[in-house]
C-alpha cells in the first residue's frame, strides 16, 4: 500500500465513514431496502400497491423527491435513496403493523432506528449531547438489526457482518477528530457529475471527450463570471438610483423573516367570501379577522385605530398570494434558512396548502395555512393567514407504534375552527402526513431536515414521550 510509505501517517486513522455510500447508497439502500422489499413481496401485491398508494399521496416538499411507483424503480442515485428513507417508515406503518407481520414491524422499527442514526450523522454542528445521542442511536439500530437477523436467521442467508456496517461503528470518532460528515462526504463531488454528462453527451462528438468537456467547462465558468458581474453592476447602479425591480415589487412583499410572494389581484371581502361559499372554513371569514385586528390593536398598540373598532365593509379588498418564503433559525448550526410554503388553489395541478408550525403565547402548534393574504389599515398593511389548527386533542393513550417509531401524532380541529393569525408568529414549514388508518389524525414528518428532528424531540421530551 503506498500510503503505508508516507511518514507520520495511520491509514486507518485517517479513513473516513462516507455518509452517502455508507448509509444513503450502502445500509439503506443495498440492505435494508432490498429486506423491505422482500416482505412487501411476501405479502402480496394488495399491500405493495396500498404501500406505492402511500408514497403518492405524500405531501410534496421543497427539495424531497416525491415517488410513485418505488417498488418497481431500481435505483442508482444516492440521493433518491436518502428521500426514500426519509418517508418509507410512514408510508408503510398501517401496512407492516404487528398482527399482520411481525417481521415487517421489526424491519420498520429498524428502519427508524436508522434514519435517526442517520440523521444524527448529518448534522451540521455537533456537540456533546448530540454525539452522545447519536451513540444511542447506533447502538439501538444495532440491537434492533440484531434481533431482525435472529429472527430471520431461518430461511433466509442475509449477512449483516457486511463492511460498511462496521464503518458507522467510527463514524462519531470520525466525527470529533475531523469535524462533521459532510467533510468527509463524497456528495459534493457526486453533483458535478450531472453537468459533465450533459456536456458529454449534448456538446462532445464522442471522441477525445476529455479536452472537449474540460474547454465547455473552462467556457461554462467564464459566462457564470460575465453573469456575476453584470448582476453585481445591476444591483450597484439599482441602489446609487433607487431603481426598483417593477416585476418583483409587484409580487413580493417583504415582512422581517418572511416574504409573501406570487400576489393576485385585489378581491373585496364579499368576492373571497363567494369563492369559497362551500368552504366552512371561511365561515365567518370577516368577523374573525375584525375580532383579530381589534384585539390586536388593543393589547399591542394600545388603542383603537381612530378610537373606533374595526369593521371591514363587502367592498373593502384584500391581496391573496400563493406562497410564503419563512426564514428560521435552525436549532442544530444557529444558521438561518429558508422554507418555501405554498398556499395555492392549483400549484402544477394539485391544491397545495402547506402547514407550519406557529407560535402562540401557550405553546408552538401545528395549523395548515388556508388563505394567505393583506389587508389595509390607514395605509398600513398587514399580513396575515386563515389557518386551520391541528391541536385538537387525542382520544386515549399514546399508541404502541407511536412509542416504537417516535410518531409525533396531531389531530386537526372542525374545518370552521379556522383562525386568523400575523405570518409573523410562523417559526418554520412543516410536512404532515394524514394516518389514513385513523382519519383527521397526522403525523409529523420530523425526517425532512436536521432542525425539524431536533424540534420534534424537544416535543417528546416536553411531554414525557422520552
Amino acid at each position: 500500500n503506498a500510503f503505508r510509505t508516507v511518514s507520520n501517517t495511520d491509514v486507518h486513522r485517517a479513513l473516513s465513514m462516507d455518509r452517502l455510500h455508507t448509509n444513503n447508497a450502502g445500509k439503506f439502500g443495498h440492505h435494508l431496502w432490498p429486506e423491505l422489499q422482500k416482505i412487501l413481496e411476501r405479502m402480496g401485491r394488495s399491500k405493495m400497491a396500498k404501500v406505492e398508494e402511500n408514497l403518492c399521496l405524500m405531501p410534496r416538499w421543497c427539495g424531497l423527491n416525491h415517488f410513485e411507483e418505488a417498488l418497481s424503480v431500481s435505483y442508482t442515485d444516492g440521493q433518491k435513496f436518502e428521500d426514500l428513507s426519509k418517508v418509507i417508515v410512514f408510508a408503510c406503518h398501517d401496512v407492516l403493523t404487528h398482527e399482520e407481520c411481525k417481521d415487517g414491524y421489526i424491519l420498520l422499527r429498524c428502519l427508524q432506528a436508522y434514519i435517526e442514526f442517520d440523521l444524527y450523522t448529518a448534522f451540521e454542528v455537533h456537540t456533546t449531547h448530540t454525539l452522545t445521542a447519536g451513540q444511542e442511536a447506533l447502538s439501538t439500530l444495532n440491537m434492533l438489526i440484531q434481533t431482525y437477523a435472529e429472527k430471520m436467521q431461518q430461511g433466509s442467508e442475509k449477512n449483516w457482518n457486511f463492511p460498511k456496517n462496521h464503518l458507522s461503528m467510527h463514524v462519531f470518532d470520525n466525527i470529533e477528530a475531523k469535524g462533521v460528515t459532510r467533510n468527509f462526504n463524497t456528495k459534493p463531488n457526486e453533483k458535478m457529475h450531472g453537468p459533465l454528462k450533459e456536456s458529454y453527451q449534448l456538446q462532445t462528438n464522442f471522441k477525445d471527450v476529455a479536452d472537449q468537456i474540460l474547454r465547455i467547462d473552462h467556457y461554462q465558468l467564464v459566462a457564470e463570471h460575465i453573469r456575476c458581474k453584470i448582476e453585481d453592476h445591476d444591483t450597484y447602479y439599482n441602489s446609487m438610483t433607487g431603481v426598483v425591480d417593477d416585476e418583483e415589487h409587484d409580487t413580493m412583499e417583504d415582512y422581517f423573516h418572511v416574504r409573501l410572494g406570487s400576489a393576485q389581484k385585489p378581491l373585496t371581502f364579499q368576492g373571497v367570501e363567494q369563492n369559497n361559499a362551500n368552504d366552512k372554513a371561511f365561515e365567518q371569514f370577516r368577523i374573525k379577522l375584525n375580532l383579530f385586528l381589534n384585539s390586536y390593536f388593543q393589547t399591542v398598540r394600545g388603542s383603537l385605530p381612530q378610537g373606533h373598532p374595526i369593521q371591514f365593509k363587502g367592498d373593502d379588498t384584500v391581496i391573496e398570494y400563493r406562497y410564503v418564503k419563512v426564514n428560521f433559525e435552525s436549532k442544530v448550526d444557529w444558521c438561518q434558512y429558508m422554507d418555501y410554503l405554498c398556499c395555492s388553489p392549483s400549484f402544477h395541478g394539485w391544491a397545495c396548502h402547506d402547514c407550519a408550525i406557529f407560535r402562540t403565547q401557550q405553546h408552538d402548534i401545528f395549523r395548515q395555512i388556508v388563505f394567505l393574504f393583506t389587508c389595509s389599515i390607514d395605509k398600513e398593511k398587514f399580513p396575515l393567514a386563515l389557518v386551520h389548527p391541528y391541536d385538537a386533542g387525542l382520544a386515549g393513550q399514546r399508541l404502541s407504534k407511536d412509542s416504537h417509531r417516535g410518531f409525533w401524532r396531531v389531530r386537526k380541529q372542525s374545518r370552521a375552527s379556522t383562525e386568523i393569525f400575523s405570518v409573523h408568529s410562523i417559526i418554520r414549514g412543516a410536512l404532515l402526513y394524514p394516518d389514513n388508518a385513523r382519519p383527521g389524525e397526522y403525523l409529523v414528518i420530523d425526517t425532512i431536515d436536521t432542525d425539524m428532528f431536533l424540534c420534534v424531540q424537544e416535543m417528546h421530551k416536553s411531554t414525557g414521550h422520552y
